[in-house]
């Protein structure tokens, strides 16, 4: 099949013609559950005022920009004139996403092409040339991106937490979360703390949230006694069965917060899964277990051999959720 071609842009007659024929935008279709649903797919610190920001959402590449307001906006990577991505471009001083390319401009909001070089401003551009633009929010220190622009907002945490990174990992979305309950010591490495196999509750779920609790001990000694081993902390999974987004908190015995991590996986090409988190490590009580550790990390380097061994426990009861929520 030869590919298909376009006229020369500086052409204005043939635009006009077809706008003629395509004033009516196309007709919106009834969106599904899945595409209701908000996925954080940056932090906002990644996204400056004067350049584009590629990312991925299940292999559909999507760009990322802010308008002359500061207003993150969001369209399909891919200009609708020749496909070049348009997260190579710029940004423009009036808020626009300009091509690469050939300098076509693009308003967030529609994803309307608004202007192309040596046209004229009030020129009226075909509808075709419009790239597929999405919902976008941005709260707590991420940008939440929606497959349907007209989706109400999502509830998002007040706090932005101070610590944050954005972790690649070479695990699929699915089994990501469900090793955050089957082991989430080979995903998270809490200063001073060890996770141990040994929950503190049973799987509950409530309003499309999973949530667990297991013992966590110090890692430089393990205080035994008569009656068995003392855990003086807990670690709390909260998930958002529909996406994965989940809150993990270290807990004292008292349950007082010590530290807490917000783990923002969404599904990446090839099997992949990107990680957005924020963090905070911090009180009287947490501050005697880092010494000399490291900060809170989110593992990247994961131990497949360990994990592809990791006996599916609780996610077999997550998962089974999940699919309901799904």
């Amino acid at each position: 099949m030869a590919p298909t071609s376009y006229p020369d842009a500086q052409d204005a007659g043939w635009l006009e013609a077809l706008a003629e024929q395509a004033d009516q935008p196309p007709q919106p279709t009834e969106p599904s559950d899945g595409t209701l649903l908000w996925w954080p797919l940056a932090l906002s610190e990644a996204l400056k005022s004067d350049k584009p920001l590629g990312v991925s959402l299940g292999g559909r590449p999507i760009v990322l920009w802010r308008d002359a307001q500061g207003e993150p906006r969001a369209m399909i990577d891919q200009c609708p004139h020749r496909r070049v991505p348009l997260s190579l471009g710029r940004v423009t001083s009036d808020g626009l996403l300009q091509c690469g390319y050939h300098g076509w401009c693009y308003e967030g909001r529609t994803g309307r092409v608004t202007r192309i070089p040596n046209l004229l401003e009030k020129q009226r551009f075909p509808l075709i040339y419009r790239g597929e633009s999405y919902g976008v929010y941005e709260a707590d220190g991420f940008i939440r991106v929606c497959l349907n622009k007209d989706a109400p907002p999502p509830q998002a945490d007040a706090d932005r937490l101070p610590l944050h990174g954005t972790t690649p990992v070479a695990l699929g979305h699915a089994h990501y979360v469900a090793m955050l309950f089957d082991d989430p010591s080979l995903l998270l490495d809490i200063p001073g703390v060890d996770i141990t196999e040994y929950f503190d509750s049973e799987l509950t779920w409530a309003d499309g949230v999973a949530q667990i609790d297991r013992h966590c001990v110090r890692r430089w000694h393990l205080k035994s006694s008569r009656l068995g081993s003392h855990f003086p902390f807990r670690l709390r999974v909260q998930t958002a069965l529909a996406t994965g987004e989940t809150n993990v908190q270290l807990l004292s015995d008292s349950l007082d917060e010590l530290s807490r991590i917000h783990l923002a996986p969404t599904p990446g090409a090839r099997g992949t899964t990107t990680v957005n988190w924020r963090a905070k490590a911090g009180g009287r009580p947490f501050a005697g277990l880092r010494r000399s550790a490291p900060e809170i990390r989110v593992r990247g380097d994961l131990d497949v051999g360990r994990i592809a061994a990791t006996r599916p426990t609780v996610s077999v009861q997550f998962r089974g959720e999940m699919q309901q929520a799904s």
